[in-house]
């Protein structure tokens, strides 16, 4: 079912005033009319693309995620179970970066030296970004962390992991993303 034009464009509205200043507003219109014609609601996805882009100076976009399963972790230095998953969603990186998987993180709550020296620390390899407002997990629906998402190729939502996860449980929902099947 294709979405509403006008409910995609409220989308934009929605946004807090600092995220309305005229080049945001540009992209998110520009991106919601491109919503309109997939029929996902992504802007959460988007804004999380743009940080990452900020953070890294990478140039990622919808369409590099188009067609690929995508694993959105959020996570925060001072979490005791943030490090213990890190190692166990670097492994799962490393042996699926060839594959049609796309692994995101985003730091929430932090300062951007912790952050930095988190993902020195574990070694990520995967994109990553800081989000210093929080505005991507409010945008996911995001109560603590760590929480982490499972999208399909089509960018929507097939399982939401709350807590720490484990190697073997990415591999499972990893596979079920590809798959399309939608998890409890």
């Amino acid at each position: 079912e294709m979405l509403n034009p006008q409910h995609v464009v409220g989308c934009v509205k929605a946004f807090p005033a600092p995220i309305k200043a005229a080049v945001w507003k540009k992209r998110f219109t520009a991106h919601c009319k491109e919503i309109a014609y997939t029929g996902s609601m992504d802007c959460p996805l988007y804004i999380a693309l743009d940080i990452i882009n900020k953070y890294t100076k990478a140039n990622l976009s919808l369409d590099d995620l188009k067609g690929r399963t995508t694993l959105l972790d959020f996570w925060a230095t001072w979490c005791p179970p943030c490090r213990e998953e890190a190692p166990a969603l670097e492994a799962e990186w490393q042996a699926n970066k060839d594959a049609n998987v796309v692994f995101l993180g985003i730091d929430i709550q932090d300062n951007e030296a912790a952050a930095r020296a988190f993902i020195k620390e574990f070694g990520l390899t995967y994109p990553n970004g800081w989000d210093p407002t929080a505005k991507v997990s409010v945008n996911f629906g995001v109560w603590g962390i760590p929480e982490t998402f499972f999208l399909d190729a089509t960018g929507r939502i097939k399982y939401k992991h709350v807590g720490g996860i484990e190697r073997r449980t990415i591999v499972a929902k990893v596979g079920e993303a590809l798959q399309g099947i939608v998890s409890a």
